[in-house]
């Protein structure tokens, strides 16, 4: 058997509810109810990635969100490192998270937190060094800029003054330098531009600076450009069934 890092099973149902943004059990039906069925196994092979793409409001979200913990799912469980991945719903804070987790993953989303008065440099170490517990590595941070064309804001910089672009290529560089076997990427190539998209997608960006057998789970849009251009990735696909119950499948390779 191969070693993964994730798995669902087929027949895993996500949801909540879109007023209140928990889980549901039985009111899908309702119109603020919502729920995904997993009609296939999804698997995170470790060292695979794996795309799962759809139209708006599909459930993509949801998806991460489940798989990676943040919420539980309805029917089934999430196994994460062979292990059951089971979040009581009076965890909150991040910290209390990290200790149930088996493994060391890592969130991208789309509203980040950042330490927003603080010089770039500053955000980056204090928010490596608090989810790490390490020392924060200076040469490497060097390197991911230059490599990202970050080197000119590197130093002096507030965060709060930089561009969304540039604030993207920052939670990508801490998504790097905290060397988790798994980061989930929600529409990572928002606010970037042509450029940088191409450093990540020709110079194995992610493959050089991650540990050997890690992993991507990244979450997009079905007819994104740059998402097109990934190879050799797993894919899946969500696909809109009615009554608010969604159906995720294996991408079929054409």
């Amino acid at each position: 058997m191969l070693d993964y890092w994730i798995k669902a099973n087929s027949g895993t149902i996500a949801g909540y509810n879109r007023k209140s943004k928990r889980n549901i059990m039985n009111d899908y039906n309702q119109n603020n109810g919502f729920q995904l069925i997993f009609e296939d196994d999804l698997v995170v092979y470790k060292g695979r990635n794996v795309l799962i793409h759809g139209d708006n409001g599909t459930g993509k979200s949801t998806c991460l969100y489940t798989l990676g913990g943040l919420l539980n799912p309805i029917e089934k469980h999430i196994n994460f490192n062979f292990q059951k991945l089971d979040i009581p719903k009076s965890t909150k804070s991040y910290s209390s998270r990290k200790q149930i987790y088996p493994g060391n993953i890592y969130f991208l989303l789309q509203r980040q937190f950042l330490f927003l008065d603080l010089t770039v440099e500053c955000c980056v170490k204090h928010t490596v060094e608090f989810i790490t517990n390490q020392n924060f590595d200076p040469g490497k941070y060097n390197n991911l800029c230059n490599l990202l064309r970050f080197d000119t804001l590197k130093n002096t910089e507030v965060v709060k003054k930089i561009s969304p672009g540039n604030k993207q290529k920052l939670l990508l560089i801490i998504a790097i330098l905290i060397q988790p076997n798994v980061i989930f990427l929600d529409e990572p190539f928002n606010n970037l531009d042509w450029q940088t998209i191409e450093i990540i997608l020709n110079n194995n960006f992610f493959e050089d600076n991650l540990p050997q057998d890690s992993s991507l789970l990244l979450i997009s849009h079905k007819n994104d450009i740059p998402v097109l251009a990934l190879d050799g990735w797993d894919e899946y696909e969500i696909y809109p069934n009615g009554d608010n119950r969604n159906k995720l499948k294996v991408k079929i390779q054409e």
